[in-house]
């Protein structure tokens, strides 16, 4: 027993073992006179679960069998404790019959019988007639098609859906291009009429800068001023008096009301009077069709009279006629070349409207791509990606080339630096010469002379001036050979510049062989190849609407095709027909 919880209703919980496995059960009071209570089912290990295992648990049982039949409750324990041998007997009897009147016997019959409909057919001796649970698997597969042919359905219908945005999308956008049009059409339109009236303008303004102070006035000028102002007060008085006659006839016409009927009808006769030269047309057709007609007349005629003649008639009303049977008969042979004759039709428009289409999607394209065929680059995407990967790869070599030359010229310049730096410089070379002239007047002045002029301090002087004179011979050899190494090492540079100069030459001969130079420099000619390659990749999906547009037109060529070779075999049969009921074979179907 549960007992309510915090003003909850009360309920009760019990524990299956049903195959191993113990459920949990727990059932809170009746919500209502029809609600046997809210069931929850807990498992071992698992989460809480509706009523369904405990109907697994029952082995699809209801709930009242179950109660009737299979089960004592906690209440009927309790109650067959407290009750004497007699009145346990009778409980156990209502339990064994059932507590409505339902026995163990019916119960299991009923069970029988439900399998033996579900399982058997309905009627034995239809040995065709399947039974309850084959029928209802039958229709589940029918039903599981019906769903698969729905679903592709509805694929279909979505990707006619993103078919038809495209096309409104398509359609929106032309017809925005459509309005620039006609509105820069409309300015040109308007500048175009007045451009007499600026030049005029013009004119009358540079008539008046010549003509600015030299008119003189005359001396009645005031006088004609005065004249033209009074004229102007008349003009001003009759175009008020005109005003108000103006304004009296319009308040007539309002008073005269407007024609309802013609005002409804006015866009119909608009209409009317813009199709007045399709009336026209018509009207030409209308005779040309009669005088069409009077001329099979004729033709009808002579018909007649040369058929009386080869039939040997002196009469050409002794003609055979077709009979009510004869046309009847003729009657599917006529229905067959109209059909097959409407099926050529048909497919003659479906043709001509794919070739259109296919017809503005090439000028579109050719439109698109006009600046590359004006270069001279192709108009494939492929091909203009490599001509402008070459481009750019001549580009890469001529700047290359470009700074190697200018390196090359600083070097040749070092070079010729290095090479006056072989000789010492005069300046050095003269003191170099009067240290060692120095260096040797002192040792040989101590070598004559030791004890004087020089005194104690000779051997050393002598001495300096000797290592002087070495130090300038080996600087002097210093400078000359740091020179020498310079300048091979600059020659060594110079070598190797030349080599890459040489080498990138050849690779601007070579990519100048593989693509050939118009006039121009290559970064225009980069530029413009790099703009046609943007526009080709634009036209990447029109180019593949162009070839889903061929692939159509090939099959309404197709499509013509048959329809044509049917209308011909059937013509045959026709004519065939004809000769075998004695008529001529040049009889029209359509008439």
């Amino acid at each position: 027993y549960l007992p309510p919880v915090n003003g909850g209703k009360p309920g009760g919980t019990l524990s299956i073992l049903s195959d191993g496995d113990q459920l949990h059960v727990s059932r809170i009071a009746d919500r209502g006179p029809d609600d046997v209570g809210l069931v929850s089912i807990r498992t071992k290990d698992g989460p809480a679960t509706g009523d369904r295992m405990l109907l697994e648990a029952l082995s699809e049982i209801d709930e009242s069998t179950f109660n009737n039949i299979f089960a004592i409750g906690l209440s009927e324990i309790q109650q067959l404790g407290t009750l004497s041998d007699t009145k346990a007997a009778n409980w156990l009897y209502r339990l064994t019959s059932g507590l409505d009147r339902v026995s163990l016997y019916d119960v299991i019959q009923g069970i029988r019988q439900t399998r033996s409909d579900l399982l058997s057919a309905p009627n034995p001796e239809n040995s065709q007639q399947e039974s309850r649970i084959l029928q209802l698997m039958n229709r589940r597969e029918v039903l599981r098609g019906e769903i698969k042919q729905l679903v592709q359905r509805n694929r279909q219908w979505s990707q006619l859906e993103i078919r038809i945005q495209e096309l409104d999308e398509q359609v929106a956008l032309q017809e925005e291009r459509v309005r620039e049009c006609e509105q820069q059409s409309r300015v040109l339109e308007c500048a175009v009429g007045l451009k007499p009236n600026w030049r005029k303008r013009a004119k009358i303004s540079t008539q008046l800068q010549q003509y600015d102070g030299n008119i003189q006035l005359p001396e009645d000028a005031i006088a004609r001023l005065d004249e033209l102002q009074r004229k102007v007060e008349q003009h001003q008085r009759d175009a008020d008096v005109l005003s108000g006659q103006r304004q009296q006839l319009k308040e007539e016409s309002q008073r005269l009301g407007i024609n309802e009927r013609l005002m409804k009808n006015c866009c119909r006769i608009d209409a009317l009077g813009e199709q007045r030269d399709w009336l026209q047309s018509l009207d030409r057709q209308i005779e040309d069709l009669e005088a069409e007609a009077g001329q099979f007349e004729q033709m009808l005629e002579s018909e007649q009279e040369r058929l009386g003649h080869a039939l040997g008639l002196a009469d050409s009303e002794h003609l055979q006629v077709i009979s009510k049977a004869d046309l009847e008969g003729l009657q599917p042979q006529i229905k067959d070349l109209r059909a097959a004759q409407k099926q050529v039709e048909q497919a003659q428009v479906a043709f001509d409207a794919q070739i259109e289409y296919e017809r503005s999607i090439k000028v579109k394209i050719e439109t698109s791509v006009v600046g590359g065929e004006h270069h001279g680059l192709p108009m494939d995407v492929r091909e203009t990606s490599d001509l402008v990967a070459r481009l750019r790869s001549r580009l890469k070599v001529e700047k290359r080339l470009e700074q190697t030359q200018s390196h090359e010229l600083e070097l040749e310049q070092q070079s010729h630096e290095l090479l006056d730096e072989q000789i010492m410089p005069l300046a050095t070379f003269n003191w170099t010469l009067a240290a060692v002239v120095v260096g040797a007047l002192l040792v040989g002045v101590w070598l004559w002379w030791p004890g004087a002029p020089l005194g104690s301090a000779g051997p050393l002087i002598a001495l300096g001036g000797l290592a002087t004179g070495i130090f300038c011979f080996l600087f002097k050899a210093f400078i000359e050979n740091s020179a020498a190494d310079k300048l091979d090492a600059c020659q060594h540079q110079m070598d190797v510049v030349a080599r890459q100069i040489k080498e990138a030459e050849s690779e601007k001969e070579k990519l100048d062989v593989e693509l050939p130079m118009t006039d121009g420099s290559v970064h225009i000619r980069l530029q413009a190849a790099e703009k046609h390659l943007a526009e080709l990749e634009n036209m990447l999906p029109v180019e593949a609407e162009r070839k889903q547009a061929s692939h159509e037109t090939m099959s309404a060529e197709s499509n013509l095709k048959q329809a044509q070779a049917a209308y011909g075999k059937g013509l045959a049969r026709w004519r065939t027909k004809l000769v075998g009921l004695g008529f001529s074979e040049k009889l029209d179907p359509e008439r």
